[in-house]
C-alpha cells in the first residue's frame, strides 16, 4: 500500500519514535525540544512544569505500549491501540478521533507533547496512510526500539546484527523446549504405573475350577 503522509506528518512521526525510543528522560525540556518547530505541524510547545519529569516518562511508556500493540500485527492489539489513542486525544486541545475502522479525523493545532505524540500514533494507525505494517519493534536482547520505514521494504530489526541476535534467542529457547519434551518422552517426571500383581495358581476362575477337580 502506498504511503500517504505530508512532509510535516513524516517528521512528526519520526520525532514520536525518538520519544518512544528514549532510554532515559532526565528533564522535561529534553522531551519538549523533540516536538518543537515542525513545519506545518507545531511551533512552540507548551512546557511541562519542571517537576513533571515522571509525567513525561509515563507518557513515553503509554506511547510505547500503543506502538507495541500495533507492531504485534494482531487484531486485538490494533483495537487496543485505537481505544487508547482515542482516549488520550480526548484530553488534548484540538479535534482528533479515530473511528472503529481506524480512519483519522483531525482539526485544530498541536500545542503540547501529548497532542504531538498521540496524533503521530494516530497517523500510524490511520489505514489511509499505509503505515500500520511498516512499524517494526526490534526485540533483540537489550534493544526494544521501534522503527518505521516510509519507503522500500519494511523491517522489524534495527540491523542484521540485531536480527541474528534475536534469532539466536529463539533458537536457544526452542532447543530448551525440545530438551524438556524429550525428557518427558523418556519418562522423566512421569508417575510410573504400578506393575500388575500376578496371582499364584492362575486367575480366580482357574483356581476355583482346580479345587473342584481335586
Amino acid at each position: 500500500m502506498k504511503v500517504t503522509v505530508t512532509d510535516g506528518e513524516r517528521e512528526l512521526i519520526r520525532r514520536m519514535l525518538q520519544f518512544a525510543n528514549m532510554k532515559q528522560i532526565k528533564s522535561t525540556r529534553q522531551v519538549e525540544a523533540l516536538f518543537r518547530n515542525i513545519p506545518g505541524m507545531t511551533g512552540l510547545i507548551m512546557a511541562y512544569q519542571r517537576h513533571e519529569v515522571p509525567t513525561a516518562r509515563a507518557e513515553r511508556e503509554s506511547v510505547s505500549a500503543a506502538l507495541r500493540a500495533i507492531a504485534s500485527g494482531k487484531k486485538e492489539g490494533l483495537i487496543e491501540a485505537i481505544n487508547k489513542t482515542n482516549d488520550m486525544l480526548q484530553h488534548v486541545k484540538g479535534q482528533f478521533r479515530l473511528t472503529e475502522d481506524g480512519m483519522l479525523h483531525l482539526g485544530g493545532m498541536l500545542l503540547g507533547v501529548q497532542a504531538c505524540a498521540w496524533y503521530a500514533v494516530a497517523l500510524v494507525i490511520d489505514k489511509r496512510r499505509g503505515l500500520r505494517t511498516r512499524l517494526g519493534f526490534c526485540d533483540a536482547p537489550g534493544c526494544g526500539k521501534f522503527n518505521l520505514t516510509f519507503e522500500g521494504r519494511p523491517r522489524r530489526y534495527c540491523d542484521e546484527k540485531h536480527r541474528l541476535a534475536a534469532d539466536s534467542v529463539v533458537t536457544t529457547q526452542r532447543s530448551r523446549d525440545d530438551h524438556r519434551g524429550a525428557g518427558g518422552r523418556n519418562g522423566e517426571g512421569l508417575v510410573r504405573a504400578r506393575p500388575h500383581l500376578s496371582l499364584r495358581g492362575g486367575t480366580p476362575h482357574e483356581m476355583a475350577r482346580n479345587r473342584r477337580v481335586g
